[in-house]
């Protein structure tokens, strides 16, 4: 019986730690790196490959086992101080774990939502609804040269529905409602496109498109019509500020220089402000609408990654203060453990 516990204090032991970490990292070194697979090819493999899963795993299950050694023998030093050198191990073990779950079964999705939409991930039950959104945009936008960072100066957001509650989703941080966790990736207008033919209504409803900030060009087809178009939004006015002229957009209202391609032949040039009529066909652009691309992603190992990064940070100045005491000498029985599992 002494024989086999000392067997099993050898497989968990420190040194059995480390050259498990050391074989992991020589195979990852050699099936990843010298392949042309960097870090993120790593984390592609992980979630499905049981050659990179299994070691990782022993590993935390090892660190773990050696992880309640050393609690033990620091508590059994001083209880007054084990509070300073447990703290970062800990945290450095939840992210561990954490990271693992999160790797190998997180789940995520997008999807493109406006008011109304109705927003499920395959892995809840409860639905919810996007009931109002709030882009943080103004009926008019001025051309100050935004730029790709418009998203994150507007902060825009959007409110889900569901089971008697309300919740507001941002950019950042990720808003948890129910098991899942959303943010918003990005947003913009979806015209209103309406095509007719002798006042009857054929195709009518909102396009998604890039066109903010204004000056962008997007293109999108109607099926089944032959046609590409290709739209800007027009500014209304101009206005001087600061010796400067800038661009005044109506952005309710907007209208658009639109460019219809049929083929190689181009059908129309011009603008929006008067219905365009091509092959006997009415196309009007009407009050557009928004569109979100919201992110949903299920992580059950979100928060011990967030509990892990918090420990470790607020416990690396407590570990770096022990270790400065034990070398002088002020923590006695503290300088030197007994670590059973290492004998």
């Amino acid at each position: 019986m002494l024989k086999l516990r000392g067997i099993a204090w050898r497989i968990f032991s420190p040194s059995t730690m480390f050259w498990l970490l050391a074989a992991w990292v020589f195979m990852y070194a050699t099936l990843s790196i010298w392949t042309v697979e960097a870090f993120g090819k790593f984390m592609e493999r992980l979630p499905d490959d049981l050659l990179l899963q299994v070691p990782f795993a022993i590993f935390i299950i090892v660190s773990s086992v050696n992880y309640v050694s050393y609690v033990i023998s620091r508590v059994r030093a001083s209880w007054l101080s084990a509070p300073f050198w447990l703290l970062a191990p800990t945290g450095a073990l939840l992210f561990l774990a954490g990271f693992f779950m999160s790797a190998v079964s997180s789940e995520s999705g997008r999807i493109f939502v406006g008011t109304g939409s109705v927003v499920q991930p395959p892995w809840q039950d409860r639905q919810y609804v996007v009931s109002k959104i709030d882009t943080g945009l103004k009926d008019e936008f001025i051309d100050m040269g935004q730029g790709g960072g418009l998203i994150f100066k507007l902060s825009p957001r959007l409110f889900l529905q569901g089971g008697g509650q309300s919740h507001e989703v941002g950019i950042f941080p990720p808003t948890k409602v129910s098991s899942t966790y959303y943010h918003i990736m990005d947003f913009g207008l979806a015209p209103g496109v309406r095509i007719s033919r002798d006042g009857e209504v054929l195709k009518e409803g909102f396009v998604i498109q890039r066109l903010l900030p204004p000056g962008l060009r997007s293109s999108f087809d109607l099926s089944p019509f032959p046609y590409r178009f290709s739209i800007k939004i027009l500014p209304e006015r101009e206005m001087i500020k600061g010796g400067e002229k800038l661009h005044v957009y109506n952005i309710k209202k907007p209208a658009y220089s639109v460019v219809i391609e049929k083929g190689l032949d181009v059908v129309f040039e011009g603008d929006s402000t008067s219905p365009i009529e091509v092959d006997g066909l009415s196309i009007e652009f009407y009050e557009p609408d928004y569109w979100f691309w919201l992110e949903g992603s299920r992580n059950p190992g979100y928060m011990l990654l967030a509990y892990g990064i918090i420990l470790f940070a607020a416990g690396v100045p407590l570990l770096l203060i022990a270790m400065v005491f034990n070398a002088h000498g002020v923590q006695g029985r503290d300088k030197d453990p007994d670590l059973p599992l290492d004998g």
